[in-house]
């Protein structure tokens, strides 16, 4: 684990990189080839990538903190905020403001990282994109001010998933529902294909209720406390979609097909 750390409060060292085991054993403290440090990832193979925010470009260090020659110069990117590696190897990089000099504009890049050369660029309107990573199927999510979006990396074409200001992502691995569970979370969905009303009937209060329509986007979300519910999806066009259902402690999905 890699922390950019710039200040000197509670005795730490500023302009540095502190290196920790995922438990949180502190490994050393490294000096800090850029001040304005944005995020930092790491390869899993002896290279740490560091973005900057202030045009320094993605920077390279070993796992001793020695510097590396650059993945990408200064004055290429004008400000590169979250940086995430994908399956194939590859960085995504989301890049926040426009640079005329160079004529790289803002939007989520996509980078070799053997030479730092350009692969793919997806445009995002100037001073709106936070954060950027690369999903199970290949697609990518950038995250803006305004809302959240998936890239089809295969088509280019860019879907808008949710409304909203967003920031930055990270991974993590949910285990699947053990028995204790399943078990509680035995709730009863019908009927289905569905025309007007879904009923959801359980043995437990479910809190909250998501419906996400075929393309990923959350149509409809809402706080409900019922262990019995009727669900409105006359408003729906017609297609599969998946339901989240939360309750105390546990959570549940169930497709559905709406005619």
């Amino acid at each position: 684990m890699w922390v950019a750390n710039d200040g000197n409060q509670n005795g730490a060292t500023p302009d540095t990189i502190v290196r920790y085991t995922t438990s949180g054993t502190f490994i050393g403290t490294y000096p800090a080839q850029d001040t304005s440090i944005f995020d930092m990832i790491d390869n899993k193979n002896g290279i740490v990538y560091i973005s900057s925010f202030d045009g320094n470009g993605i920077k390279k260090i070993d796992y001793l903190g020695n510097p590396l020659p650059d993945l990408v110069g200064a004055n290429v990117f004008a400000s590169s905020q979250q940086i995430n590696l994908m399956a194939n190897g590859n960085l995504a990089v989301a890049v926040f403001a426009n640079l005329s000099s160079s004529g790289n504009n803002a939007g989520v890049y996509v980078l070799s990282t053997t030479n730092g050369s350009i692969l793919n660029y997806y445009p995002v309107t100037s001073s709106t994109l936070r954060g950027v990573i690369e999903t199970s199927n290949g697609s990518l999510l950038y995250s803006t001010s305004n809302a959240l979006f998936s890239i089809n990396t295969t088509t280019g074409v860019k879907t808008q998933l949710v409304a909203g200001s967003f920031q930055y992502f990270t991974k993590a691995d949910i285990p699947s529902l053990g028995v204790h569970d399943t078990k509680k979370n035995s709730t009863k969905i019908y009927p289905n294909p569905v025309i007007d009303v879904l009923n959801i009937d359980g043995n437990e209060n479910v809190e909250n209720i998501k419906v996400f329509a075929p393309d990923g986007k959350l149509v409809k979300n809402l706080d409900v406390n019922s262990k019995n519910y009727k669900l409105k999806v006359s408003d729906l066009p017609a297609g599969n979609y998946l339901m989240m259902l939360s309750s105390k402690g546990s959570s549940s999905s169930h497709k559905f097909i709406k005619k």
